[in-house]
């Protein structure tokens, strides 16, 4: 009896949470279950690209880099539609990547997202192996997700961030995402 008022009361938090989603409007839409599907391939790079690694068009399996698609099978689709097969982030990634800039200043944003190629540029102009490029890159991430355990660590749990380790926190993780989805 117990367990099914506990599943019981576990439905209904879940419920009210899907409300709660829908009510702030938050896309819930983007998941694997039901991915977005585009009619050709320009509209699917266009939108997809930054965040999906593979892809189908229902019969073929196409890998992307750096917003191409460069590994495929040859099979002949005859009305293909594009979809993505596997993100680079989870759903509730994607969620708090998007929370995440619509909190944050605009100007910050702006300067993240012209820093990131800039940065992108700089270590593919290093002669340094694909290997070895990508264990710094991977190391950066690494560092900067210390960096927001440390803030983390210096506040209790129980209770909320102060306004200026919050804002700090935001955009270290604005940082780390942007990291996690640049193509090395």
């Amino acid at each position: 009896m117990k367990k099914i008022i506990s599943m019981w009361i576990v439905a209904l938090v879940l419920a009210n949470m899907s409300i709660t989603f829908a009510e702030v409007g938050w896309d819930t839409t983007r998941s694997l279950s039901s991915p977005n599907t585009y009619s050709t391939a320009e509209a699917f790079l266009e939108a997809e690209w930054k965040l999906c690694t593979t892809a189908t068009d229902w019969i073929n399996v196409i890998m992307i880099e750096s917003g191409e698609f460069t590994i495929s099978t040859m099979a002949f689709t005859p009305n293909p539609e594009y979809s993505c097969t596997n993100y680079k982030l989870s759903d509730n990634d994607m969620s708090f990547y998007t929370t995440v800039k619509n909190r944050l200043d605009s100007s910050y944003v702006e300067k993240v997202d012209a820093a990131i190629p800039e940065y992108e540029k700089r270590m593919k102009m290093l002669r340094w192996s694909d290997e070895k490029r990508w264990e710094a890159h991977r190391e950066l991430i690494e560092r900067t997700e210390v960096m927001i355990s440390d803030l983390l660590m210096q506040y209790p749990q129980d209770i909320a961030l102060p306004a200026e380790a919050n804002e700090k926190y935001l955009k270290l993780t604005l940082i780390k995402f942007e990291l996690i989805l640049l193509d090395m």
